[in-house]
């Protein structure tokens, strides 16, 4: 039978959860452009309406109107990753913990529920952001489990574009003439808008723009009051009026496991990428990241799972919490993601 501590401890991490979500995603720029969604279902099912085609026809002097090609519609199916961790209190921080109460009560160990859960959050936003990440630069992302054995990995179509001069070329390369090149063939036809958009960067990729000594581009622009392109506020200044989107610098990541004797940082976003996000005329999202059912939630509920696993009459004791998800990103429309090569990875 299960302990009270197993029966209350789930209850009480999802609580802790839904306090410290809200505030944890309000600085995820990633889960802005794929929101966290629930969807009752096993396999990541999407839908998109095909292109509207022809121009009305003419019918002549009382002649018959003809019919019109009615757009269908493409179904997708992706397969959902199965993701999980857990959070070992052990025997010390068990014993330690005596003095201030019983771990069958689990309320009075706040501080220790509280460690736990926003470790395990982390992760797991971490988790569907380097998804989102991956997808949104490369097309396709895969996830790996401890040992480095690949469970999970789909591909998309995500344009990609490579400037014949990189940008770390700062004496002879164009960014602002090649972006306002690049974006009437990424707007031609589709329901996609950039200029209303934003560019996602990392810092020491927007710093390769700021940098730019050419003054057939960058270097020879002026703000209106005359100064020259200094920061990223006025970058950003001088594409507005160039009828250019914004640039938004994103230096989230995370750190790698296993840690050596020195942490490893790895950026969501590659420096030397640019992420153009566009806008669809329709207010429409472009892409969402799927919860979906779980075995572990009552009665199979989509959506974050928890569990802990009280194992204090096991050798060795410990007590372990669990956190986990199944579903993944789904993009609706790749047309409104592109991608600039801009330099080498660095």
């Amino acid at each position: 039978m299960p302990t009270n501590l197993e029966l209350q401890g789930a209850v009480k991490l999802r609580k802790l959860m839904q306090l410290y979500l809200p505030r944890a995603l309000e600085s995820r720029e990633l889960l802005k452009l794929f929101p966290l969604t629930k969807k009752n279902e096993t396999s990541l099912v999407y839908e998109r309406r095909q292109l509207d085609t022809g121009v009305q026809a003419a019918r002549g002097l009382g002649g018959p109107t003809g019919p019109v090609r009615k757009p269908g519609t493409d179904t997708f199916r992706v397969s959902p990753g199965y993701y999980g961790d857990h959070y070992d209190v052990t025997e010390q921080e068990l014993v330690d913990l005596r003095d201030a109460g019983k771990w069958d009560d689990f309320e009075n160990y706040d501080a220790q529920a509280a460690r736990g859960t926003q470790h395990l959050t982390k992760r797991f936003l971490d988790r569907c952001e380097l998804s989102v990440a991956q997808l949104i630069t490369t097309g396709g992302f895969t996830a790996v489990d401890a040992a480095g054995v690949t469970k999970h990995q789909d591909v998309f179509k995500i344009d990609s574009y490579t400037p014949s001069t990189l940008f770390s070329d700062l004496a002879n390369s164009q960014p602002l003439n090649y972006i306002r090149d690049l974006i009437p063939t990424l707007e031609l036809g589709r329901s996609v808008s950039f200029r209303k958009g934003f560019m996602l960067m990392s810092r020491p990729t927007v710093n390769l723009i700021l940098k730019n000594t050419n003054a057939a581009d960058l270097n020879g622009r002026r703000l209106n009051y005359g100064n020259t392109v200094n920061n990223v506020d006025d970058l950003n200044d001088l594409l507005v009026s160039n009828d250019l989107p914004k640039v938004k610098v994103y230096d989230a990541g995370y750190y790698l496991d296993p840690p050596g004797t020195a942490p490893t940082f790895a950026r969501f976003l590659t420096n030397g990428k640019i992420v153009l996000c566009g806008v669809r005329e329709d207010g429409e999202q472009l892409g969402e990241y799927r919860l979906t059912r779980a075995a572990q939630n009552e009665r199979s509920a989509p959506g974050e799972w928890y569990q802990v696993e009280d194992r204090r009459t096991y050798d060795p004791c410990k007590v372990t919490l669990r956190a986990g998800h199944n579903g993944g990103p789904v993009c609706y429309y790749t047309e409104g993601f592109a991608v600039i090569a801009a330099a080498a990875p660095f």
